[in-house]
């Protein structure tokens, strides 16, 4: 058999199009367990509860409501980089963000973002201001409050909401997708990286792997841009000396997703397991994600 031949026996025998059953009133609930170890810190763990409800049935496809309920953290209350961790993950706890999707599944918009943005600008302003009166006087100083809650808001923004809903730790994200072994999508991640994904599947069984997919110059663009969000004052010096940093490794820039999803009966996910790695500015973090239907 030719390579050509095998690998087109190859590709058949591992393609499979992701279409969960759906159907008005039907629910689905799931518990997510995130791990984070962040560099000089204990392994912070988190908890919660997550619902999809398909409220409606259209021409087009479904409506459903997502709901993000009972979050725990083992972070100590003394630790504000936990505390900071834990003010982000519930900025939407209890709000409700209505989906819409095609026949498939697959998410096109979220249909109440104006209602959305008016309590998530109210949580952000509590947020801000807690995280403020807990910061050291000099921290405090260097971010002022406006300046802050815009850096939150614009991590809420509807595309950012938007692409958390087809991420990989998003029970949506593979709905209607046509997935074969040696598969590759390109794909921007929340840190505005180029990432290239590559798929194995296996029956119910899919496995997908991402690095960058970033030129040396456009690494270094998203480094002055993240740097002079958050460090105006030192912009221009950053840009002078960015080549000299980098190759220091003061500037380290990589990423890694490795993610694993079982499908169940009706199509929708039984469980997800995603594993993210950055290293950036000689910081490697790392964020585990665990996914499973109640």
């Amino acid at each position: 058999m030719s390579s050509v031949l095998l690998l087109a026996v190859i590709t058949a025998q591992g393609q499979t199009k992701i279409t969960p059953t759906l159907q008005k009133g039907l629910v689905k609930s799931y518990q997510i367990t995130a791990d984070y170890q962040i560099p000089g810190m204990s392994t912070i763990t988190t908890t919660a509860d997550d619902t999809y409800t398909v409220t409606d049935a259209t021409a087009d496809g479904y409506i459903i409501n997502y709901v993000s309920t009972n979050f725990k953290s083992t972070a100590a209350e003394s630790d504000i980089t936990g505390q900071i961790l834990n003010a982000a993950n519930t900025l939407l706890a209890d709000l409700t963000i209505t989906i819409v999707t095609d026949k498939d599944g697959k998410v096109l918009r979220i249909a109440n973002y104006d209602e959305l943005k008016k309590q998530l600008d109210v949580n952000s302003d509590k947020m801000v201001d807690k995280i403020l009166a807990a910061a050291p006087p000099a921290a405090a100083q260097a971010m002022p409050k406006d300046t802050f809650k815009g850096l939150v808001m614009q991590g809420l923004s509807e595309d950012k909401l938007l692409k958390s809903l087809q991420d990989a730790n998003s029970v949506l994200t593979l709905n209607g997708k046509t997935l074969s072994t040696g598969m590759q999508e390109q794909f921007i991640n929340a840190k505005e990286a180029k990432m290239k994904r590559l798929y194995f599947v296996n029956g119910k069984d899919i496995t997908c792997n991402a690095v960058l997919d970033m030129t040396t110059e456009e690494i270094k663009a998203v480094i002055i841009a993240k740097l002079t969000e958050s460090m105006p004052e030192q912009a221009d010096i950053i840009k002078q000396n960015i080549d000299q940093l980098i190759a220091s490794g003061m500037l380290k820039f990589e990423m890694q997703e490795n993610a694993t999803y079982q499908l169940d009966a009706d199509g929708w996910l039984k469980s997800i397991k995603v594993e993210d790695t950055a290293n950036t500015m000689g910081q490697k973090t790392v964020i585990t994600t665990t996914i499973t239907v109640k």
